[in-house]
């Protein structure tokens, strides 16, 4: 009975953090309260990869389609804000 307990109280431990998969930064953290509940389905939060390659979408206007090929070197520039109540916090 005791080794049954002993185990699942390491499961149950097993579940207090939250590990993530891959190093990276935090965005869009959804759980903003330590001990907050969170159901099995839900997203927590979004990772953004530290060494993955960026490789974005991107869409054109018709007109413009004759104007790049594959490969062609781009300048591109980005706005990106991130939303006022994330904080932006380190994962590993």
């Amino acid at each position: 009975m005791a080794l049954d307990q002993l185990m699942a109280a390491e499961d149950d431990l097993k579940h207090i953090d939250i590990r993530a998969p891959q190093d990276g930064i935090v965005h869009q953290l959804s759980a903003q309260t330590a001990g907050a509940v969170v159901a099995p389905d839900e997203a927590i939060m979004w990772i953004v990869p530290d060494n993955d390659a960026l490789m974005p979408e991107l869409k054109l206007s018709p007109q413009d389609i004759d104007q790049v090929t594959i490969g062609q070197d781009d300048a591109s520039f980005l706005s990106v804000q991130p939303a006022p109540h994330a904080g932006i916090e380190r994962a590993s």
